[in-house]
């Protein structure tokens, strides 16, 4: 049932536009587009006056596309304004690399028992340039505050996960930069710059563990381990993190390393192409 939800001053109410009861569906197609683009001009939350303003169109026929914009979630209602959904931020958004949506599902019921085991947030980060980007976050109501800037790409060399993938070649290089040599002398010339950078990368092969006693701007003290591929090849790194009066580092490095066991012998079967319906991931 259609309801609704035209300001004060709008004309008479009438249902949804839909592309069978209307004429030129190309003429439809650029009002909705028109709609669109004036809810992004804003910057923020687009009232139902503004999108009249910016598009020239009529009240009840801005309101009647919001409302079919809003039915396929490609905007969304906030108080008295509207905003792009989630289907336009999904339509934005590059699509995500096979292979890594693939390695987050295999690695998913990793992640999952070693929250439970320690309750700090864990996550799983790949390399993405001389950046570290997450592509799994497993965390409790206590870290909420701090995710979406955990959701950020950061520095290798800024963060736990970063370092452990630092520490060794990327699998894949970028064409034109010298393969596996390449990716060496890269870090050679990066530990030539930074000594103790250097150093702490031999200690983190060493070992195996990765450490960052506070993370920048996060206030987290963590830790990571390097998830390898079948052919001993780094595809992520599998990090745990929390408030340092809360973070049990001997405990907390125990557990990820028998969780990075655990994902480097999922990791030795062929990662799935499709799920149990034949979708592909």
């Amino acid at each position: 049932m259609y309801t609704s939800e035209c300001e004060s001053g709008c004309d008479s109410e009438t249902p949804p536009l839909s592309a069978s009861r209307t004429p030129g569906g190309g003429r439809l197609a650029g009002r909705l587009l028109s709609v669109l683009k004036a809810v992004r001009a804003t910057g923020g939350s687009a009232t139902l006056t503004e999108v009249v303003q910016l598009t020239g169109l009529a009240k009840t026929t801005a309101h009647r596309l919001l409302a079919d914009l809003r039915e396929l979630e490609m905007v969304s209602r906030d108080g008295e304004g509207y905003r792009l959904g989630s289907a336009v931020r999904e339509l934005g958004a590059p699509r995500e690399e096979q292979h890594t949506k693939r390695l987050r599902n295999a690695l998913k019921p990793v992640l999952l028992p070693l929250h439970e085991q320690t309750r700090y947030v864990v996550g799983l980060g790949v390399r993405s340039g001389e950046n570290v980007r997450f592509i799994e976050l497993v965390y409790s109501e206590r870290y909420s505050p701090v995710i979406g800037l955990l959701e950020e790409p950061a520095p290798l060399p800024g963060s736990a996960a970063g370092k452990a993938l630092l520490a060794y070649p990327p699998a894949r290089c970028a064409p034109g930069r010298g393969g596996r040599a390449g990716a060496e002398r890269e870090e050679a010339e990066r530990s030539a710059a930074r000594p103790e950078l250097g150093t702490e990368l031999a200690r983190i092969r060493s070992r195996g563990i990765a450490l960052a006693e506070r993370e920048s701007e996060l206030g987290l003290s963590a830790a990571a381990t390097p998830v390898f591929g079948p052919h001993g090849q780094p595809l992520a790194a599998l990090s745990i993190g929390a408030v340092p009066e809360t973070f049990d580092v001997a405990r907390g490095c125990a557990l990820l390393r028998r969780a990075g066991l655990h994902a480097r012998r999922v990791l030795r079967r062929p990662l799935p192409a499709a799920d149990r319906w034949g979708n592909e991931f």
